[in-house]
């Protein structure tokens, strides 16, 4: 197996650090090919081999988009919107850590599915190669709550479980971190400012 570390560390004491983290990473190159991967992206990927070494990270991770083209991963339509390629883009250019929200949508089988990760990119230096270190947090878990939230039928506001209700900013915001902006939807504002808002 090619190890993360393989040209700065041939006794593995770098490599076993990485293998203990229970995310997967990856060390890629500016065009996201795999040059190293830890114990977590193994089992994250089914297996990632020395196969997998030197193919492109969308082509591993069975991205749709790199389905869409014969050239694969890079060469759709779709791919300069690639987050992951914007990720290294962003951290190479400002040569500092990037970290992101995003969903990623994979194919398994004929399914497609939609995965929800926070995508870290950082750059290693001072490796001769430009290199960037790739870490993918499931946030999965946290974005569906883990079951289903108590909501009043009339005014909205979400139950905890205290049983106190909160309006459902408030909730979002101190459950998942997520903060709102307010705006008025067409119907709502043709309601509300018929004056206004006319057809």
């Amino acid at each position: 197996m090619q190890t993360i570390t393989q040209l700065t560390d041939p006794a593995g004491f770098y490599q076993s650090i990485i293998d203990a983290m229970p995310v997967p990473v990856m060390i890629v190159d500016d065009d996201i090919r795999i040059i190293g991967y830890n114990a977590a992206a193994t089992r994250w990927l089914n297996g990632v081999n020395s196969q997998s070494l030197k193919q492109k990270t969308g082509e591993v991770l069975q991205c749709l988009n790199s389905k869409l083209s014969k050239n694969g991963c890079g060469h759709s339509h779709f791919c300069k919107d690639c987050v992951i390629r914007k990720a290294i883009d962003s951290c190479s250019q400002g040569k500092q850590a990037y970290r992101q929200k995003v969903r990623i949508q994979i194919t398994e089988g004929n399914k497609t599915l939609n995965k929800f990760y926070l995508i870290t990119a950082s750059p290693l230096e001072p490796l001769a190669e430009k290199m960037t270190l790739l870490i993918f947090e499931d946030i999965q878990e946290i974005l569906m709550m883990g079951g289903l939230v108590s909501i009043c039928a009339n005014c909205k506001k979400i139950r905890d479980e205290k049983k106190i209700w909160h309006p459902i900013e408030n909730f979002f915001n101190s459950e998942l971190d997520v903060d709102f902006s307010h705006s008025l939807c067409p119907k709502c504002a043709h309601d509300l400012y018929p004056e206004i808002y006319r057809d």
